[in-house]
């Protein structure tokens, strides 16, 4: 129902997922949503390979 919420009425349809936490991978995936972009960095400059994804619906 959160999921639902936040991308009908507050148009989430991006998000930055941990590619090694496989659960919140599969969790997203089996939502609509698929990686479009992948980084070996987070966002602070740390090893932490990201997943960018999308909705698929939306593009």
């Amino acid at each position: 129902m959160l999921m639902n919420y936040a991308i009908q009425e507050l148009d989430a349809h991006l998000v930055d997922v941990n590619e090694q936490n496989q659960h919140a991978v599969l969790f997203y995936q089996k939502l609509g949503f698929e990686a479009f972009e992948r980084t070996t960095h987070d966002d602070q400059g740390k090893p932490y390979p990201l997943l960018r994804m999308r909705l698929k619906s939306q593009y």
